[in-house]
């Protein structure tokens, strides 16, 4: 008697944490996919970014990017054909846009109205094949040294701040080149298939293995992109579920999107970009 109860006992325990893992998951209780329907800017754009003061940016195929404030009205449009193709604009610092073309391993440094203030050339410092740049939250540079696998944070003048003490990977697994992101007090290298999650000394905390289309971290989420849906989780568990939760279905590929802090997101497809409410899922 004695050990059947042990049993059960063991039973309902493991129930309990397998319930809660799930709960821990979810986003609200009342979780459901929203359909995008509205756009509120038309046009066919790769590209979207949003800085903190809710300005939008659009990059289409000819190297053009469009500025937009929070009403869409566009205040701004400069156009970049002779350095090749723009690989990444990242806007974290809305007075100081930093746009990589890695081609030519070249980074250039725009001002709020889109007007060329400073360019830095990579190869002239030294390193080779970079293809992931992006601005640190303390307004420097991190790319990704793929000769020497490391994490390198660099001023605007090209000189080395920090870099990581230890090789974190022979290759970072993936289809595509590896983009770099910041935010808060990490910084993400990812490609298609692989999340790397390092502190701001650049040591290596996590990593996800994850089909995606494209990330954002938001609080203790992570959003990521899979072609028609972006879906949500909690990055603290330490049980993950066997699915997780979609937020937004389109009809069209998502091409990239943006969530703000005031669940704001921005979704862009083929026929332009789309904003949906989704506070009620991270109340």
């Amino acid at each position: 008697m004695y050990k059947l109860i042990s049993i059960l006992m063991l039973i309902c325990s493991i129930s309990a944490v397998s319930c809660q893992s799930t709960k821990d998951n979810r986003l609200s209780d009342d979780t459901q996919t929203i359909a995008i329907e509205n756009y509120v800017i038309n046009g066919k754009y790769t590209q979207l970014n949003v800085d903190k003061l809710g300005n939008v940016y659009l990059l289409n195929d000819k190297n053009e990017i469009f500025k937009y404030d929070q009403n869409y009205k566009l205040l701004f449009k400069n156009s970049f054909n002779t350095r090749g193709e723009i690989s990444h604009v990242d806007v974290s610092n809305p007075q100081k846009l930093l746009v990589y073309f890695s081609d030519f391993q070249f980074i250039l440094f725009l001002d709020n109205t889109l007007s060329e203030i400073k360019d830095l050339n990579l190869e002239n410092l030294s390193f080779w094949n970079v293809q992931a740049v992006g601005q640190s939250v303390d307004n420097l540079i991190w790319i990704y040294d793929p000769v020497n696998h490391k994490l390198i944070k660099i001023n605007d003048s090209g000189v080395t701040q920090l870099s990581s003490n230890e090789l974190f990977s022979d290759v970072i697994e993936g289809n595509v080149p590896p983009k770099i992101i910041s935010r808060s007090d990490r910084v993400y290298l990812y490609t298609d298939q692989e999340i790397m999650v390092f502190n701001i000394f650049g040591e290596l905390l996590k990593t996800h293995m994850i089909d995606n289309n494209g990330i954002q971290f938001l609080e203790s989420h992570l959003i990521y992109n899979t072609g028609k849906e972006l879906k949500a989780r909690k990055t603290k568990l330490i049980t993950m579920v066997d699915s997780d939760p979609s937020i937004i279905e389109t009809q069209e590929d998502i091409l990239d999107f943006y969530l703000d802090k005031s669940y704001q997101v921005f979704t862009l497809d083929t026929n332009g970009l789309s904003v949906t409410s989704l506070q009620e899922f991270f109340r």
